[in-house]
């Protein structure tokens, strides 16, 4: 299980009415000399994960685990209980506060990989966190950020 950090905007879906949609807007122009195959020959990027870097639609998408997200959430100043749904939308310009912040004064020096066995039992594996990833992850929220407010997007995860 995973958590997305991303783009977000409000459409008008003649079925649905007013929906948020997450993620790059697949319709834009490509930018790129070598565009990947389902761009160029229909102009949109509905084209599997191999190809993502051909376009770029996904160049300021933030994947997470679950737990590490409920963590770079109370680092966001958006806490979350265990039950809590991972999701959520915030303006970029109060993202972006947050994300420059998040990280002032927290404990960054990563976590060690866990491996939990008992004989007859399945082996449990944390694999922690480096040293710095906390402050990686709020320099890539502050880019999604940045880029969203340059394209009067909001800031999703999911």
């Amino acid at each position: 299980m995973s958590v997305t950090f991303t783009f977000g905007r409000y459409v008008e879906d003649p079925r649905f009415g007013t929906v948020l949609m997450c993620g790059a807007d697949h319709r834009h122009e490509c930018t790129s000399a070598d565009p990947c195959e389902d761009n160029a020959l229909y102009g949109t990027c509905d084209h599997a994960d191999a190809a993502t870097a051909a376009c770029g639609c996904e160049k300021y998408d933030i994947n997470v685990s679950n737990t590490n997200a409920a963590a770079l959430l109370e680092r966001l100043g958006y806490p979350c209980d265990a039950g809590d749904e991972l999701c959520g939308q915030a303006d970029p310009g109060e993202i972006l506060g947050r994300a420059m912040t998040g990280n002032v004064g927290r404990d960054d020096q990563g976590t060690p990989v866990l491996v939990y066995r008992q004989p007859g039992h399945a082996t449990f594996i944390d694999c922690g966190v480096p040293a710095g990833y906390f402050t990686d992850r709020m320099s890539a929220i502050t880019d999604l950020a940045v880029e969203a407010r340059n394209r009067g997007l909001l800031v999703v995860w999911a």
